[in-house]
């Protein structure tokens, strides 16, 4: 009985966080415009901050799973891209709606959810396997994505599609982090007391902001007409995650030595809802943005029922 009121209380640090986030979007305290600029400060300034201060004081002996975490990552999208490509015609006749199901199920809430959760169940350990696990999220999603695109093009190459400069613009400053945090942490680098301070407390801010801006973009708007697809693209990536983490995590272990940490880290990350930042191959092809904005929010809300269920067969099994 304790083990699980122990479990309610992590899970309530993560969905209270959530719903604040819910509530003040609906008293309309921030307009539309001022959710995604504090959205971006978060992605573009806070978090950079938190990846960098977690791995400068990471155990050493954790980057040893950098690789066995970030392959996972590559393995585990190609698997999810793969199934959503070879369900894609079966969900709908509609072209857009065949377009909008393997990118919405391709790619999961790894960083902002992902992140939230690990680190509340798990601590910091967790999260710094969190960290190696979505470090190459962006050249990983815009491959897949792009291969995605191409497959439902029949072969064409997406217009306007620059890998490069894409993932310049979005890649970078969390590389450079990672980068810096390593290497200082394996040069036994001691920052200045005023310095520590300014990054760690920029970072300490992180997750809450994190899962208080999740709550800012969730909707209950749903199309009843397509609730079928929706309940399907949702059950993709919360519940048959589960079974290409399992695979996932066989492949790795084949060729790497995994911790039981990392192992708990792959196997919940890849129950995450579709990641937030679906839509943006919308401008390369045709899709159902509506359909995807509500698979977003839907699989988001049954995230918070599936998230315990998976940590609590995690914990049984491992």
């Amino acid at each position: 009985m304790n083990h699980w009121l122990q479990i309610l209380s992590l899970l309530m640090s993560i969905f209270l966080p959530i719903g604040f986030g819910y509530l003040v979007k609906k008293a309309g305290i921030f307009k539309p415009t001022q959710i995604k600029v504090l959205q971006d400060f978060v992605i573009r300034i806070t978090i950079p901050f938190l990846i960098f201060k977690n791995l400068f004081k990471a155990d050493i002996s954790s980057i040893r799973q950098f690789f066995p975490a970030a392959a996972g990552l590559v393995i585990l999208t190609g698997l999810f891209a793969l199934t959503g490509y070879l369900l894609s015609s079966r969900v709908s006749p509609e072209k857009r709606t065949q377009n909008t199901y393997p990118l919405a199920v391709m790619a999961g809430n790894y960083a902002f959810l992902g992140w939230g959760v690990m680190y509340t169940l798990y601590g910091k350990a967790a999260f710094t396997r969190a960290v190696f696990f979505s470090i190459l999220f962006w050249p990983t999603f815009l491959f897949f994505g792009f291969w995605l695109i191409s497959r439902l093009k029949d072969g064409e190459t997406p217009a306007g599609g620059n890998f490069f400069a894409v993932l310049k613009k979005n890649a970078t400053v969390p590389l450079l982090s990672a980068g810096g945090g390593v290497a200082f942490n394996l040069m036994n680098f001691s920052l200045p007391d005023p310095l520590w301070n300014f990054v760690d407390s920029f970072g300490a801010i992180t997750i809450p902001l994190i899962l208080f801006t999740i709550g800012l973009n969730l909707s209950f708007r749903l199309p009843r007409p397509q609730i079928r697809i929706l309940l399907l693209a949702a059950g993709h990536r919360l519940v048959f995650g589960f079974a290409l983490g399992g695979a996932t995590v066989l492949a790795l272990k084949l060729i790497f030595s995994v911790d039981t940490t990392t192992l708990r880290v792959l196997l919940l990350q890849s129950t995450m809802p579709t990641a937030a930042m679906s839509p943006f191959f919308a401008e390369f092809i045709p899709t159902d943005k509506k359909l995807l904005s509500s698979i977003i929010t839907f699989s988001t809300l049954l995230s918070l029922v599936s998230i315990p269920f998976w940590y609590a067969v995690i914990e049984r099994i491992l």
